[in-house]
């Protein structure tokens, strides 16, 4: 079982009461937060601890991997320095009866602070971070200074099993809302009304974009599926992060069948720019095989143009889930 933290002083109270953790992409400046970033590594069934006011208030499973999402309007202005798009995570909290207090628990807990990204000060504060990953150890020493025993854990997970069959639900409405803002800030652009409709429709991997994209991709270069019906136009450098001509660039994009599109999108799977294959380990073995994806064996796809290995390179060092 995986363990994480996350800090919500500033949001706990909407947070837990959505049954979510939300962070925005980047500071203020446009750096990455490595806190930010290590969210996405958040899967279902792992569980987290909630704390703010100097205690853990709630323990948290998580029911849903980390998904593009708006900032929830819930922040009101407390939510004013964070940009509109960033990470979501569903999680459902469970109330820690009393809380936990780790600054009287220091004894147990200093030996296993992890040496780099730590929660936890010393004397038992919280550090300036969102969320982090804790190791095994801590994570287990928590639950039992919060009174969870593992029987306990195993029922909750299991409670929450319907909240993460119903998780996709979710995620699919968030990423319509997405569409339609973006598709609103086009619309406000000082550019000509057919660029606006041809960046609306590339957004949704639709028209000029999907045409350009086909002429280069006839087929799913993994399934082989070359029926259009059955294909989905996919950017390969997502679509918020380009600038508009690479949104409508037909070498930043992969004709893929439905299946292989999500995992493409969400970083499940990659290409080198030889057209080696390559999965993530966070997804076993006998999952890939349902999936009828080629797995811990050589399977090239085919050789990419010089332009499509540019957005690849991007692709593979920011998208891709490597660990």
């Amino acid at each position: 079982m995986r363990f994480h933290w996350v800090s919500q002083n500033k949001t706990g109270n909407e947070e837990v009461a959505g049954g979510y953790m939300w962070c925005p992409k980047s500071n203020k400046n446009g750096t990455r937060n490595p806190n930010y970033e290590m969210m996405r590594n958040a899967q279902a069934g792992d569980l987290v601890f909630s704390f703010r006011n100097m205690r853990i208030t709630h323990i948290g499973v998580v029911v849903s991997e980390c998904f593009e999402a708006r900032k929830p309007v819930d922040f009101g202005e407390r939510g004013n320095a964070w940009a509109d798009i960033g990470w979501k995570v569903l999680v459902e909290y469970e109330t820690v009866p009393s809380g936990v207090v780790p600054a009287m628990h220091m004894d147990v807990l200093r030996p296993l602070l992890p040496s780099k990204y730590s929660p936890l000060q010393n004397d038992g504060r919280g550090n300036q971070m969102y969320f982090t990953t804790l190791p095994e150890e801590l994570g287990l020493m928590l639950l039992s200074l919060a009174s969870f025993t593992p029987d306990m854990v195993r029922v909750l997970v299991m409670m929450v099993q319907g909240a993460i069959d119903r998780s996709s639900f979710a995620i699919a409405a968030e990423a319509e809302e997405i569409r339609k803002l973006d598709a609103k800030m086009i619309v406000t652009k000082e550019i000509p009304e057919t660029q606006k409709q041809a960046l609306i429709n590339a957004r949704i991997g639709q028209g000029t974009f999907r045409d350009a994209v086909f002429v280069l991709e006839p087929r799913c270069r993994v399934t082989k599926v070359d029926d259009p019906k059955f294909l989905r136009a996919s950017h390969i450098k997502p679509w918020r992060v380009s600038n508009d001509q690479e949104r409508l660039d037909g070498h930043n994009g992969l004709m893929l069948a439905p299946n292989v599109d999500l995992l493409f999108d969400q970083g499940y799977i990659t290409f080198e720019s030889s057209g080696e294959l390559i999965t993530s380990p966070r997804v076993a073995s006998q999952t890939w095989q349902q999936l009828g994806i080629p797995h811990n064996q050589k399977f090239n796809a085919g050789g990419f143009s010089r332009e499509q290995q540019q957005y690849l390179e991007y692709h593979r060092s920011v998208l891709f889930r490597a660990v």
